[in-house]
């Protein structure tokens, strides 16, 4: 499993008004997690590791990003957090595409989803001045991807990469839980 977190910062600076751009990608490498949109086999673009002793691997991404604005004199802080699968990155060995396994790459999918509304809800409740506005994002950042590292390795080895189905089923129903607990953070705010 890949457990990336990918820092994509930018600072967009326009005194007196407010500026929009899409944080949404483009890019027909990435899927965004929808609720809407599992994950297919058909995803799983990259050329598997001969040498992993896993049958499969998702390549997750999630990514922030920071607005800051002036108005009538005050400075706001703004962030947008992005939650992505990866194609090219993502691969299954031949032989090995079954819907068990499908199911437990999709959890990893659903919890790099959970820890990023989990980074929107930091970034939102706390406040950000220009003096900390950067140690302070990192450090909420950091704090945030160990928690999620954690938790994915505890996934992977409480389900045994998804080959016991029991806790398997428990995990699928504390994810769909915390999903549903944090939905309030389920989207980013458009830069």
């Amino acid at each position: 499993m890949v457990y990336n977190y990918i820092l994509w910062l930018t600072i967009i600076l326009f005194p007196g008004r407010a500026t929009v751009s899409q944080s949404e990608t483009t890019d027909n490498n990435k899927i965004q997690w929808s609720l809407d949109r599992k994950l297919s086999w058909a995803d799983f673009k990259g050329s598997p590791n001969s040498g992993s002793q896993f049958s499969a691997e998702s390549s997750l991404q999630i990514s922030y990003g920071l607005k800051i604005r002036e108005e009538s004199g005050v400075t706001h802080y703004s962030f947008t957090v992005d939650c992505y699968f990866e194609k090219s990155s993502s691969w299954v060995k031949d032989g090995k595409k079954t819907d068990k396994l499908l199911k437990h790459e999709q959890l990893h999918f659903d919890i790099a989803e959970y820890f990023a509304r989990k980074l929107r809800r930091e970034f939102e409740n706390n406040s950000f001045n220009i003096d900390n506005y950067q140690s302070k994002s990192a450090k909420i950042f950091n704090k945030n991807f160990a928690e999620y590292q954690s938790f994915q390795a505890a996934y992977d080895a409480e389900t045994h990469h998804g080959t016991k189905p029991e806790p398997q089923a428990s995990w699928e129903e504390r994810v769909k839980t915390l999903l549903r607990k944090s939905k309030a953070y389920k989207k980013s705010q458009s830069l």
